[in-house]
């Protein structure tokens, strides 16, 4: 048997196995040898859902947010679902029933129909059948993938990076996701985001986004102009992130990518990151709300 020995006497021993505390007699006994311990995981796979959910909140913080219990409401005028969405990580301080009551009547104060955040966990196994009997539907499977960023960094002169929000990326990226200006640049622009561009005959072609928080480095907004993809412009511009954040400080790398981008899933493995865990946004039915 495999186990950590907890006591030895002249007559047994007595071995914590993978199924409790074993008391073996030495005339049982044939041999022994020292088994090492099982490597610890690489550090970007240490870490659980939860605070692995909490990080990359951080790294895209919503415009306004309000507290309940462990849950936070956020709201970006719909600025992206990340930023437009309940993060149920925790509990929220009272029953899920009161909880979700809540919710709804936060976001119906704001106009809209609620959105709830929530990663595939033991929170979610409880709290999906209530999300179901309010009239919520689970929708835009997401990925959370990580990877070392010593894996994937490789430095690129052609990309300019500015350390605040600059017109010029922004009418870029603006082109991949329009709308909420104002609310856009709020979001884009906290956490301490570093914006990267790559330009080609005056004309910006790619953008990519970088936060560094605890070790982390949370890439995003990663874009390519239509007309130029197929080039491995986004192969370098992930390369050039993840070397900013090993810069930086950052031994470890996240980002988000829905679950049928299929081209975007086929670069990150490609480039060594792996899945997280996943999550989904459970939405209100306009008939629940």
């Amino acid at each position: 048997m495999v186990g950590e020995v907890l006591r030895v006497s002249d007559r047994e021993v007595l071995v914590a196995g993978r199924r409790g505390d074993v008391v073996v007699a030495w005339r049982q006994v044939v041999a022994c040898r020292r088994v090492p311990p099982p490597p610890l995981p690489e550090p970007h796979r240490r870490v659980d859902v939860e605070e692995m959910t909490r990080v990359a909140s951080r790294g895209w913080p919503a415009v306004r947010t309000e507290p309940l219990g462990d849950w936070q409401l956020r709201w970006s005028d719909g600025f992206t679902r990340r930023g437009s969405s309940v993060l149920a990580v925790g509990g929220p301080g009272t029953g899920h029933g009161a909880a979700l009551d809540a919710v709804v009547d936060w976001y119906a104060a704001l106009g809209r129909p609620a959105l709830v955040q929530l990663a595939d966990s033991p929170l979610a196994d409880v709290l999906a059948p209530d999300l179901a009997a309010r009239g919520f539907v689970p929708a835009h499977e997401t990925l959370l993938m990580t990877a070392p960023s010593a894996t994937v960094a490789v430095e690129d002169d052609r990309v300019v990076w500015a350390d605040v929000l600059e017109p010029v990326w922004e009418r870029a990226y603006a082109r991949q996701r329009p709308g909420a200006p104002e609310a856009a640049r709020q979001v884009l622009g906290a956490a301490g985001a570093s914006f990267a561009r790559v330009e080609e005959d005056g004309r910006v072609v790619a953008v990519g986004r970088l936060t560094v928080d605890g070790g982390w480095g949370g890439l995003s907004c990663i874009w390519v102009d239509p007309a130029l993809r197929r080039r491995g412009l986004a192969t370098s511009l992930t390369r050039a992130l993840a070397a900013r954040a090993r810069r930086e400080g950052a031994g470890s790398l996240y980002l988000q990518v829905e679950a049928d981008n299929a081209a975007a899933l086929v670069l990150y493995q490609r480039l060594g990151f792996t899945e997280h865990h996943r999550y989904r946004y459970w939405e209100q039915s306009q008939a629940a709300s």
